[in-house]
C-alpha cells in the first residue's frame, strides 16, 4: 500500500490549472500526481468545512471537516464553473459564426473560434450528466446484489413472497389459496366494494 500523500499548495494549482483548462477531475488529479482516493478524501473535508462555515453542517460532517482544504474544495468549484462558462461562450461564438478578427498590425488575433465547438458541448453534456451517471451506477450495483444474492439464497423473503402469518405463497395448498380468495373476497364485499 502506497504511504498516504501529503496535501501542497502545488497540488491544488495544478489540479484547478488542469480544469480551468477544461480537464475532468480525474483527470486534473492524476495530472497532479495525486492518487484518486485521497483527493476524494481531501475534497470531503473540504465540503464540510464549507459547510461548517455556512453553519448548515450536521454533526457527523463537523467531524469530518478540515480546514486545510477548504480552500481547495472551492478552488475546484470555482475552476470547474470557469470552464463551463468558457466552454458555453466557445460555442455561442461558434453558433454565431464569429470569425477570428484581424489585430492591428496585420497580425491575426485569436479571438475566434477555431475548430469545432461539438466537442466544447460534448464535454459540457459529459459533466452535466454525471449525477445521473452516478445514480445510474448506484442502481446497477444494488440491482446486482439483489441478483447475487438471490442467486445463491441469501436474499430475505420479499414481502410479497410470504403471507400475512409469514408463510411463503408457494407452500400454500391449492385449498389454503382457495380459502384465502374467498375470504378476500368475503371483506371486499362487506366493505361494499
Amino acid at each position: 500500500m502506497a504511504p498516504p500523500l501529503t496535501y501542497t499548495d502545488e497540488d491544488r494549482a495544478r489540479i484547478v490549472a488542469a480544469l480551468k483548462a477544461g480537464s475532468s477531475l480525474r483527470q486534473a488529479v492524476g495530472f497532479a500526481g495525486v492518487q484518486w482516493s485521497c483527493f476524494c478524501k481531501w475534497l470531503r473535508a473540504g465540503r464540510f468545512a464549507l459547510r461548517v462555515r455556512a453553519g448548515d453542517a450536521t454533526e457527523e460532517e463537523e467531524k469530518a471537516a478540515d480546514e486545510r482544504f477548504a480552500e481547495l474544495a472551492k478552488a475546484v468549484d470555482q475552476a470547474v464553473a470557469e470552464s463551463d462558462v468558457a466552454l458555453v461562450g466557445y460555442i455561442r461564438r461558434a453558433a454565431e459564426g464569429v470569425k477570428p478578427q484581424a489585430a492591428k498590425g496585420g497580425q491575426p488575433e485569436t479571438k475566434g473560434v477555431p475548430g469545432d465547438w461539438r466537442a466544447a458541448e460534448s464535454l459540457l453534456k459529459f459533466r452535466a450528466e454525471a449525477p445521473l451517471r452516478r445514480v445510474h451506477l448506484r442502481k446497477l450495483r444494488a440491482e446486482a446484489r439483489v441478483a447475487e444474492m438471490r442467486a445463491d439464497g441469501t436474499l430475505p423473503a420479499e414481502r410479497h413472497d410470504v403471507t400475512s402469518d409469514g408463510k411463503p405463497i408457494g407452500a400454500l395448498t391449492n385449498e389454503e389459496l382457495d380459502a384465502r380468495l374467498a375470504a378476500a373476497e368475503q371483506r371486499r364485499r362487506d366493505r361494499g366494494g
